[in-house]
């Protein structure tokens, strides 16, 4: 057996008061769901797929929220895509951070909707956490999260199967 790519599970788990400071800095409720998405700002991480999802989703639950966590040449193209559907108090663009542990302790799943993906270290971190993961049928993610186990695995590029995984 060949472990391709590892965590620290000490590093990782989850310490409930490390996600406060977040929420307060962001202004989110203890009650509010939140879901956190680490990565690049690039095209193969379908980081709109996400933003659109979220459109759909707080149509019928205003209480939830996205972190997004990560830089990239989209960016700007991100913000724009978020001041368009209204989501600019449900979607937070946090941009790089060199430790995204407060991020995902502030969590109540993680999300990654990439159209191309290896084995990604940012699901392992999420999963070291504890949080239940939702990512696209792609590369490694279907290895690491076994769908209606510990996440679930949708088709990419479905704004809808994001949707519907986030609020099932």
């Amino acid at each position: 057996l060949t472990v391709h790519n590892g965590i620290s599970l000490a590093e990782f788990a989850p310490r409930l008061s490390d996600g406060s400071r977040i929420r307060a800095k962001l202004n989110i409720l203890s009650d509010e769901f939140v879901v956190t998405c680490t990565t690049r700002l690039s095209k193969e991480k379908g980081v709109d797929v996400l933003v659109s999802a979220m459109g759909l989703i707080v149509r019928e639950h205003p209480e939830c929220r996205c972190i997004i966590v990560g830089d990239g040449h989209l960016k700007e193209e991100l913000s724009k895509q978020i001041e368009a559907l209204r989501l600019s108090c449900h979607v937070f663009m946090e941009g790089f951070q060199a430790d995204v542990r407060p991020y995902l302790f502030a969590a109540d799943a993680f999300v990654l909707t990439s159209h191309v993906e290896g084995l990604p270290y940012s699901v392992l971190e999420a999963m070291g956490c504890g949080l239940p993961c939702v990512v696209t049928n792609v590369g490694g993610n279907s290895e690491a999260v076994i769908h209606n186990v510990n996440g679930l695995v949708v088709n990419p590029g479905s704004a809808d199967a994001v949707a519907k995984a986030l609020i099932f």
